[in-house]
């Protein structure tokens, strides 16, 4: 009923479901998720936050409540806290590409810069992200703010090579200056 209620856009009646089954499967988080996301969906995320959070104890080690803490606290431009949050879930679940680019994106917007260029790195690695141009831009920060700007200059150089490259300020004005520092 719940997932009826959501499709039609009800989402007060899709939250009130979501919860009650959330009630009734006690150990099911899958239901949790669903009560949080649509409170994300109406704007209560200080209250999805919290309701998750009060769950924690009972699905600590599920990578999705863990994921979910960590997209709220982006949300709230608390990337320290989205960085915890998707560390942990990273730990329980290695092998899934959405979790390590969302951690690597939290790391970029907390200044991690050599933790953010590693988990660039393994994700550039993977076939279906190897012409992501927003990872490599991503990848070409971090190694300008760690002074190796030869790297970023060649990641730069290919950039601008792309579609999204060859029309994108930034990326030309991060080649100007990985190329200034350079000589």
């Amino acid at each position: 009923q719940g997932l009826l209620a959501e499709r039609v856009l009800q989402r007060d009646e899709a939250l009130k479901f979501y919860t009650q089954a959330a009630e009734m499967d006690l150990q099911n988080p899958q239901y949790v998720l669903a009560a949080a996301e649509v409170m994300i969906d109406l704007g209560q995320i200080n209250e999805a936050e919290q309701y998750l959070l009060g769950k924690q104890s009972t699905f600590r080690h599920t990578t999705g409540i863990q994921q979910t803490l960590g997209h709220i606290a982006m949300l709230k431009n608390d990337y320290a806290s989205a960085e915890k949050y998707f560390s942990e879930a990273r730990l329980l679940a290695p092998n899934e590409s959405d979790v390590l680019e969302d951690l690597a994106r939290a790391q970029y917007l907390n200044s991690n810069w050599a933790e953010a260029e590693s988990s660039l790195s393994r994700l550039m690695k993977k076939t279906e992200n190897k012409d992501r141009s927003d990872l490599a831009y991503m990848q070409s920060k971090c190694l300008m703010n760690m002074d190796r700007n030869a790297e970023a200059r060649d990641v730069l150089v290919e950039l601008t090579k792309t579609d999204w490259g060859k029309n994108n300020p930034e990326a030309w004005i991060s080649l100007g200056q990985a190329a200034f520092t350079l000589r």
